[in-house]
C-alpha cells in the first residue's frame, strides 16, 4: 500500500468520511473487513473499525451511524470522541 500524505485533516472531517463510517458500521454489524476497497482511504476505514472495537472494549454500546449522506452533529461528535480515544491509546496518553 502506498504511503498516505501528511496533510493535516481535522478529526471532524476525517470521521465524516464514508470510509470511516463504513468501517465503524462493518464492525458494529459483525461484517468481515473490506480492506483495499477504499481508493486511498483505507486508513479511514480501518480507523473506523478500530474505534468501534475500542468502544466495545470499554463497554460502550455501538449505535447505528448512517454511512452515506448527512450525519447528525451528535453522531459526528460520537465518532470524533472514539477517534480521539483511539489516538490517545495508540500514543499511550490517558
Amino acid at each position: 500500500m502506498a504511503q498516505v500524505g501528511a496533510k493535516h485533516v481535522r478529526p471532524t472531517t476525517f470521521c465524516k468520511t464514508e470510509a470511516y463510517r463504513q468501517g465503524y458500521e462493518d464492525y458494529r454489524l459483525g461484517r468481515p473487513p473490506a480492506f483495499g476497497q477504499w481508493s486511498g482511504n483505507d486508513i479511514a476505514y480501518e480507523t473506523g473499525r478500530q474505534a468501534a472495537a475500542l468502544a466495545v472494549a470499554k463497554g460502550q454500546d455501538l449505535r447505528p451511524i448512517p454511512v452515506k449522506g448527512k450525519i447528525a452533529s451528535h453522531d459526528v461528535m460520537h465518532l470524533v470522541d472514539l477517534g480521539k480515544a483511539l489516538f490517545r491509546l495508540e500514543w499511550g496518553i490517558e
